[in-house]
């Protein structure tokens, strides 16, 4: 029997961002960008996730951390959800690493 667990799910740079859906939006989607580092092209509905990555807003908190905005609030705003944003951007993030044991 496989099971997996994740670790490292806690946010690696508190000081930097107001919190974990802040440091993967920021990270991944702007470090993967700066490094020309995803090609969405292949994708069957890269044009959705395309526009889902540019939906979200951000902005500074009162303690200068990155801060974007909550999905509640994008989908308030656009009356739909940014799902295969978030979608991918999990499968890049790095915190987010499988642990396997094999039993």
């Amino acid at each position: 029997m496989i099971r997996s667990r994740r670790r490292g799910w806690g946010w690696r740079c508190r000081g930097q961002y107001a919190n974990l859906r802040a440091e993967i939006w920021w990270e991944v989607a702007r470090g993967l960008s700066g490094r020309r580092g995803w090609d969405l092209a292949s994708m069957a509905n890269a044009d959705t996730t395309v526009a889902q990555l540019l939906e979200p807003r951000w902005d500074a908190d009162p303690q200068g951390r990155i801060r974007v905005e909550k999905k509640e609030e994008i989908i308030k705003r656009l009356g739909r959800s940014p799902d295969n944003a978030d979608a991918l951007l999990l499968a890049f993030y790095a915190g987010a690493r499988p642990r396997i044991r094999v039993m």
